[in-house]
């Protein structure tokens, strides 16, 4: 009929099919195309990086952390569980692109018992320092989450702490976990004293925190106050890092570790 002998309708003639395969191989070659121009852009990109760390500008983790970013988000372009994030490529431009060279990894730092025994009884360190700290030890728990907890998340009957949630160090709002789950600490029978006798109403704040830029810096000036001078803790250099307060939490993991606590329940 007449769309057959158009080309629009039943059977292609041989000047349709001619035409939707020049129109096919023209589609493969924009593809091919842009494919290999983001290629370059993305192996310039990782170039720049790597310069940078090796000039000192950013630390060789943060340049794996942006390159992760931009990785993560093509993949989702190409292959994202919520549709309305895929965008109309069927590639992913950074497969087979090498990432930023990595560096050497700074060993963390954690504290002796002795050197926490000495901190926690300097009375030159205040008080609510104190507090926090044995219970940045005691509960393994993170910074945020320690200022996430209140009183309703500790149960002093049943000797547990609850780590539901944790206060996000830009917003200042509560969030997950870092993690997205929650735990059950059992209680240390060296932190249970001092729970009991700080121990508020349900709604109210577990323990006071200092400002996040501030918290290595104090901890630090407060362990020389305690005559704690490790070289180890106060060095910075390509293979170590000053002790920050986030190693607290590393300090009692280790101690849990070295105690020979079952692997799978230390946190």
């Amino acid at each position: 009929d007449r769309s057959t002998r158009a080309g629009i309708g039943g059977e292609p003639t041989r000047e349709g099919r001619s035409t939707r395969r020049d129109s096919h191989c023209e589609d493969e070659r924009h593809s091919d195309s842009r494919s290999a121009r983001d290629l370059r852009r993305l192996e310039a990109l990782v170039t720049r990086l790597d310069s940078r760390v090796r000039a000192g500008e950013v630390s060789w983790k943060n340049a794996h952390n942006v390159w992760g970013l931009i990785t993560r988000q093509f993949s989702d372009a190409q292959s994202s569980k919520q549709t309305d994030l895929r965008v109309a490529r069927a590639d992913n431009p950074t497969t087979g692109v090498r990432g930023p060279d990595r560096g050497a990894r700074k060993a963390k730092q954690f504290l002796w018992p002795s050197e926490f025994e000495a901190l926690i009884a300097c009375r030159l360190v205040p008080l609510r320092y104190r507090s926090l700290y044995a219970a940045a030890v005691y509960s393994f728990a993170r910074a945020g989450e320690l200022e996430a907890l209140t009183w309703a998340d500790v149960d002093l009957e049943h000797n547990v702490i609850h780590i539901t949630k944790a206060i996000d160090r830009h917003s200042g709002k509560e969030k997950t976990t870092k993690t997205g789950e929650t735990r059950r600490i059992p209680i240390e029978p060296a932190l249970h004293p001092m729970l009991v006798a700080l121990a508020g109403k349900p709604d109210e704040k577990c323990f006071w925190i200092p400002a996040d830029e501030t918290r290595a810096v104090s901890l630090r000036r407060h362990l020389k106050q305690a005559g704690i001078t490790r070289t180890e803790l106060f060095s910075g250099d390509l293979t170590r890092k000053q002790i920050t307060f986030h190693d607290l939490r590393a300090t009692g993991i280790t101690w849990m570790a070295v105690r020979g606590d079952d692997p799978l329940k230390i946190m």
